[in-house]
C-alpha cells in the first residue's frame, strides 16, 4: 500500500514533484520529514538539495533534519558581491556534470529556477537532471508563474500536491491534506489523498488516509444519537388517531354495494336554463 511517508522512496528511479497552496506552505516541512525517513530506511545514502530559494543558513537554523549528517546542502541563491559573477546556465551544467547515477537530488525551488534563467532552460535543466540521476524531487509552489506551468504534475512520474487543513490538531504538530498522483514503471496510476501530521520537533510524518479517516468518523457515531427530524408541528399520529382515520369514510367512496353497471349523468338544472328541445341553442343566437 503506497503511503505519503515512503513516496520517494517506492521506484529506485523517480522523478517527484511536490507543490504547495499559498494557504499551505508546507513543501519545505513534508520534505524534512522525508529526509528523516530517507536517514532511517537509507542510511549510507547521500542527498544533495539544491536551493535557489533560500540561503544556507535557513537550513542550517531550520527543521533539524536538514542538519543530518548525510544531507549535502549547496546555497545557489546566496550572491557573493566580491566574486564575479558566472552566468547562471553554465552553473547548471556544472551541476549536471557532478551528479552521478546514485545522487539523490532535492531541489528547493523549481520557480526560483525559472525566476533565474528562464522557462525553458529550468525545464532542460529538469529534464536532463531526472535522466542522470537516481532519484529527484522538486518543490514548486504556483503564484508566480502560474500561466507557464498548467501541466505540472505531468512532468514527473509523482505528483503530491498539499493543501490547508481547518480540521482539529495539535499544536505541537503540523497539519496538512496531501493529494498525490504515482505512476509505476508498468504504466499503473495510483491516486491517494492523505491527512498529514507532523511533529514540530521530530518532523516524523504520521499520515492516514483520509477515506478511511471518515469512514472511522462515520461509524463511531452511536446509532441512537442519529439526527432526529426537527419540525414546529408534530408530525407522527398515535395508536388512537390511527384507528379513527381507518373508521372516517371519505366523500368520494360508495357507502353501499352497487350492483349494477350501468352509471348514470345526473343534472340539476338552473334557473336560467332554457329547457325547449326546439332549439335548444337559441340562447345562443346562432
Amino acid at each position: 500500500m503506497i503511503q505519503l511517508k515512503t513516496l520517494p522512496l517506492l521506484n529506485r528511479i523517480s522523478t517527484t514533484i511536490v507543490e504547495e497552496d499559498i494557504s499551505a506552505p508546507y513543501g519545505k516541512i513534508l520534505i524534512a520529514g522525508w529526509l528523516q525517513t530517507w536517514k532511517e530506511m537509507e542510511p549510507n545514502c547521500t542527498i544533495d538539495l539544491l536551493s535557489f530559494s533560500n540561503p544556507k543558513s535557513w537550513y542550517l537554523n531550520g527543521p533539524k533534519p536538514y542538519t543530518l549528517d548525510n544531507v549535502k546542502i549547496s546555497d545557489y541563491y546566496t550572491v557573493e558581491v566580491d566574486k564575479p559573477q558566472e552566468n547562471f546556465v553554465n552553473t547548471l551544467q556544472h551541476i549536471l556534470d557532478k551528479v552521478t547515477k546514485k545522487s539523490v537530488i532535492f531541489i528547493d525551488n523549481l520557480d526560483s529556477l525559472i525566476l533565474y534563467v528562464g522557462l525553458a532552460y529550468s525545464l532542460w535543466f529538469i529534464e536532463m537532471l531526472s535522466r542522470k540521476v537516481e532519484r529527484l524531487v522538486c518543490l514548486f509552489r504556483r503564484d508566480c508563474i502560474q500561466n507557464k506551468l498548467s501541466c505540472i504534475e505531468t512532468f514527473g512520474n509523482t505528483y503530491v500536491k498539499l493543501h490547508n487543513y481547518s480540521g482539529m490538531h495539535s499544536n505541537n504538530e503540523y497539519a496538512y491534506i496531501a493529494n498525490y498522483t504515482h505512476r509505476k514503471p508498468g504504466g499503473t496510476i495510483t491516486r491517494g489523498s492523505e491527512l498529514v501530521k507532523q511533529d514540530i520537533k521530530t518532523y516524523e510524518i504520521k499520515s492516514e488516509n483520509l477515506k478511511t479517516q471518515l469512514n472511522s468518523e462515520k461509524n463511531s457515531t452511536p446509532a441512537n444519537d442519529a439526527p432526529k427530524i426537527v419540525s414546529s408541528f408534530r408530525i407522527e399520529i398515535n395508536e388512537h388517531e390511527m384507528k379513527q382515520r381507518e373508521n372516517t369514510p371519505l366523500p368520494y367512496t360508495l357507502t353501499t354495494n352497487v350492483t349494477s353497471n350501468t352509471s348514470k349523468i345526473l343534472y340539476v338544472p338552473d334557473e336560467v336554463d332554457d329547457l325547449d328541445e326546439e332549439d335548444p341553442d337559441d340562447d345562443l343566437c346562432i
